[in-house]
């Protein structure tokens, strides 16, 4: 078994890798991840952008989402 996952709740170990990302990085969007039966939902945070200026991409399983902001947006 991986260091990295060491068998608990999956949703827990993205929050903390998640809030370990935002301590090194700093300035991510929030994001909130959950699942139903048959999907998983994903909701990004991201004020003051223009929901139709990001752009989602969703190739061999890997879901990327991306955007820019102007100088004024910031």
């Amino acid at each position: 078994m991986s260091d990295l996952y060491s068998g608990t709740d999956l949703f827990s170990e993205l929050d903390r890798l998640q809030r370990e990302k935002a301590r090194l990085f700093g300035g991510f969007p929030q994001l909130n991840i959950g699942a139903t039966d048959d999907s998983i939902e994903i909701v990004a945070f991201a004020p003051g952008d223009n929901t139709a200026e990001l752009r989602r991409v969703d190739r061999e399983g890997l879901l990327t989402i991306s955007g820019a902001r102007t100088a004024r947006e910031r």
